[in-house]
């Protein structure tokens, strides 16, 4: 079974990594990972031989599947990685092991193989080169769903509870409407709510709040309810649903959502108009909302608002 990595996506989930990593170049953090193929390679160096023999390993592959991003990933900078960085090969620092331990990593050295931040294949040593190699290949043959698919089609119906618990159907939702996939441990997110609570005198809002564990904190559902006020200070209309991962988020997986921020625009028809995924999406969000509203309104002849 695939394994949703819960670090390198938030849903898959969200926005960049809880954690930073440091290449030799710059501060960067890791929410690169969640888009594209990735191999990780989890060492020790030095004193590691077999994160050695991982690492020349590492190096052929990379030259050989150019459509893979290839990265080791280190607790501590040594002069012998910092001499292995290059244009195929990145090497990233996990400090203090937090991503390592984020993903289930006990020992050096293990590779991990993602797809769209979705670990596909874990290795754990002992292994040989031709299987890193053949599951390299395998995972070039691998394909996730993403929202974009939906475009065209009948918004997915679903039921979910609000924030204040009563269960609410999509059937039950005003359309046109704009659905905010954002996930609770998320910064990003919440800088979000102010933005759609203005959004949501144009179009009506509901926010989905993906909750993991241990469930909806009281500070959480407090800054959900004030969004919530802040949306009806404005003249607008917003709802709060809660997508339970102890229920395998519903509302989540049935709009193919791989990480937050993640925007969908259904029509007045209840049909999915717009697609919108990742943070740097919010700066245009609400002039690209707007156009994509306006030309609704002239197809159907209205007058524009």
């Amino acid at each position: 079974m695939h394994r949703y990595v819960g670090l390198l996506l938030t849903l898959f989930i969200c926005c960049p990594l809880v954690a930073t990593a440091t290449t030799t170049d710059s501060a960067a953090d890791l929410g690169a990972v969640r888009d594209g193929r990735w191999a990780l390679a989890f060492v020790v160096v030095p004193d590691c031989p077999a994160c050695d023999q991982v690492i020349e390993w590492f190096g052929r592959a990379a030259e050989a599947f150019p459509e893979v991003n290839f990265a080791l990933v280190a607790p501590e900078f040594t002069s012998e990685l910092l001499g292995l960085t290059g244009e195929d090969l990145l090497v990233l620092h996990d400090a203090g092991t937090q991503l390592g331990s984020e993903v289930g990593v006990t020992r050096a050295p293990t590779v991990s193989l993602l797809v769209e931040g979705v670990e596909i294949e874990r290795l754990d040593w002992p292994f040989a080169e031709g299987l890193l190699l053949r599951k390299l290949a395998e995972s070039l043959l691998v394909e996730f769903p993403t929202p974009s698919e939906l475009l065209g089609q009948p918004a997915p119906g679903f039921s979910a509870l609000s924030l204040e618990g009563q269960n609410i159907a999509f059937a039950d939702l005003n359309v046109p409407l704009l659905l905010a996939f954002l996930a609770l441990d998320c910064a990003p997110c919440w800088e979000a709510l102010p933005v759609l609570a203005e959004l949501s005198r144009d179009v009506p809002v509901v926010s989905v709040g993906i909750v993991g564990q241990p469930g909806l904190s009281d500070e959480d559902g407090e800054r959900l309810a004030q969004f919530l006020e802040e949306a009806d200070g404005v003249g607008g209309e917003a709802v709060v649903l809660l997508d339970l991962w102890d229920d395998g988020i519903p509302v989540s997986r049935a709009y193919k959502v791989r990480h937050s921020l993640t925007f969908v625009l259904a029509d007045g028809k209840g049909v999915v108009a717009e697609v919108w995924e990742g943070v740097e999406e919010l700066e245009s969000l609400g002039e690209e909302l707007r156009a994509s509203l306006a030309e609704a309104r002239s197809l159907r002849g209205e007058e524009p608002h």
